[in-house]
């Protein structure tokens, strides 16, 4: 921690704790080393500790971003829920992967296309494999 507060001391960029904050716990220990942190919902357990990891986020004055790894739109999508209270979103992990098992969802000018329908908004390629 001691070289990234060193780093951000002297960085006219804002600085983002990415692996070093993957839980609610970790928030406490890197606020002062860091603009703000990417939350992951493959590495925060899921959608309730990322509401409750961007909200102590706010309350100490860190900025926000939903990330992801290389993985489904699946989950991406879930991230998607929550990207409106981030303020900035990186979620192109279904865009890495050679072969998925959901269409990854459509994209216009950088950003995802959002469809009507209720729920995540995410199609299996051969629903067969899943129903």
């Amino acid at each position: 921690m001691e070289a990234s507060a060193r780093a951000l001391e002297r960085s006219p960029l804002p600085i983002f704790c990415d692996e070093g904050c993957q839980r609610l716990t970790d928030i406490e220990r890197i606020k002062d080393s860091f603009t703000g942190i990417n939350i992951k919902l493959m590495k925060s357990t899921g959608l309730f500790e990322a509401k409750l990891m961007l909200t102590r986020a706010r309350e100490l004055g860190l900025q926000t971003l939903i990330g992801c790894m290389t993985e489904t739109s699946c989950a991406t999508m879930a991230a998607a829920a929550l990207a409106p209270q981030f303020d900035y979103v990186d979620i192109d992990g279904p865009w890495m992967l050679a072969e998925q098992p959901f269409l990854a969802p459509d994209l216009k000018d950088g950003r995802l296309v959002l469809g009507r329908q209720a729920g995540l908004g995410i199609h299996p390629i051969h629903p067969s494999t899943f129903f």
